[in-house]
Order: structure tokens, then sequence, then C-alpha cells
């Protein structure tokens, strides 16, 4: 029993026309526990950084307690530091985000490089960031980051279960 979190991590170089390094990271959180109808609120761990060059670490834990109505809050961090003026996008599975930045399911990170997004309904949220720089090496011209964190809301009220 307890909180299990699952990460990856790529870095290779791409070229769709010229060549840059794509370095990109997904995690998700999971809770297992020895009675679904029994399981405890808290679980720690789950907000330390994995030290990803970009990464998104949430603030508040992405499983227990999750529901309808409670934000998803993450940080968002760049070779450890946090990340001001950041598009995150909190997209439901399912949706198709607005053209230019979506106000329902995109925020920016404040100067802390934090991020607050409120589902209104179970589903699987996928949240995501991106970051591009001029970062040069032999073989490629630019860098561009992408970090995602992967949530399932439930469909069910986590103070009450219904």
């Amino acid at each position: 029993p307890g909180l299990y979190l699952v990460e990856h991590v790529v870095d290779q170089v791409v070229n769709h026309g010229k060549p840059v390094r794509s370095v990109k990271s997904g995690k998700t959180c999971f809770v297992v526990s020895k009675s679904l109808d029994d399981v405890p609120p808290s679980h720690p761990g789950f907000d330390q950084p994995l030290g990803h060059p970009l990464e998104i670490v949430p603030i508040a834990n992405p499983v227990t307690p999750m529901g309808p109505d409670v934000a998803i809050r993450v940080q968002v961090l760049y070779k450890g530091k946090p990340l001001p003026d950041s598009r995150v996008s909190f997209i439901p599975r399912g949706a198709t985000l607005a053209e230019g930045f979506d106000e329902n399911f995109e925020r920016r990170t404040t100067e802390n490089g934090t991020a607050s997004f409120t589902p209104r309904e179970g589903n699987y949220y996928l949240v995501v960031v991106h970051h591009k720089t001029d970062e040069k090496g032999d073989d490629y011209e630019s860098t561009s980051y992408a970090a995602t964190l992967t949530v399932f809301v439930p469909d069910v009220c986590p103070c009450c279960g219904e």
C-alpha cells in the first residue's frame, strides 16, 4: 500500500527541417490500498522534484483526495528553478483546446512557477508545459522541452463519496 510515481524521460535530436534537441518528461501518480472503501487521504512523496530539465511538480496531492471541484495545483521547474509566465494546459481527455490561449483549460504560471486548475467533472487530465530555448549543440540548433503530468479525476466527491 502507498503512493507510487511513474516517470519517463526522452532526450533525442529530431529533424523536421532543422535539427532540434527534444527533451520530454512525463509522470503520473497512483495509490495502492488494501481496500478501495478505506483509502487513506495522506500519501507523502508526490511533491518531490525528480530533477528533470523541465518538470511539473504537484503541489497538492494529485491522487487523494481527488474529485470534481478539487484543484490540480502544480509548480513548473526549469533546471530546478521556478519557471514564471509559462503556459500550462490542463487538457481533459476528449477535449480540443481553442486556438491561441484557451481560458477554460490553460493558465499562466506565477512568478513562483505555480498554476492551478479546478476540474468540474471527472476525467483524465493531461497537464502539459512546453519551453523552447536557443541552447545549441554540435548536432542541433535549438532545444525544445516538454513536461507532462497525467491526473485521473474520479467522478466522485472526495468528501462524501457521492
